[in-house]
């Protein structure tokens, strides 16, 4: 049985569901047939190098299956009269293929670079406000300390003072007496 490799570009109107829903529809009518789908993949909403009926992106879909000519063909007018289409490619390969597509696999990779540096940033901004917390700690400490040592020197001031009040009290109660 021949192996092929199909791509299916959809209209960027198409909400994720509905494409999704579409290329859904395409891989249960070839297991209908009968057909073996050895690979699919969503490889979501892409630029498109060019513009195609007015159309800047499109939803990518990519499915491998083996099965005759004759449903790959099926398959290829059917999805042709469905007018959220807007590319469609079949080729034939020599084997099928199971591991993920280079395209699926550079698609991870960036999502992976994209949440590390998301991570780095969250990472930075965090040393930040500790810094930035340290930096107003420390001040509101020394100031704390300033003032507890305001507090203090004020109380021994009192103390002082109100050791000489009771020495002067004391000193003319025994002069009165």
């Amino acid at each position: 049985m021949p192996h092929y490799e199909t791509i299916i570009v959809l209209r960027q109107d198409l909400s994720a569901t509905q494409a999704e829903k579409i290329a859904e529809n395409t891989k249960n009518a070839l297991l209908k047939e009968k057909a073996e789908i050895s690979r699919s993949e969503n490889w979501g909403l892409k630029t498109l190098s060019y513009p195609i009926k007015k159309n800047k992106k499109g939803h990518y879909f990519l499915i491998n299956h083996s099965n005759s000519p004759q449903i790959t063909q099926e398959m290829e007018r059917v999805l042709r009269l469905n007018e959220d289409l807007l590319r469609l490619l079949t080729i034939r390969t020599e084997n099928p293929e199971k591991k993920p597509s280079p395209m699926l696999a550079r698609s991870q990779s960036e999502h992976y670079n994209q949440a590390q540096e998301r991570h780095n940033e969250t990472q930075s901004n965090n040393e930040n406000y500790i810094t930035k917390n340290k930096a107003e700690y420390s001040t509101r400490e020394i100031e704390s300390n300033e003032l507890d040592i305001t507090e203090t020197q004020s109380q021994d001031d009192n103390e002082q003072d109100d050791n000489e009040i009771n020495a002067e009290t004391e000193n003319s109660n025994g002069e009165k007496a």
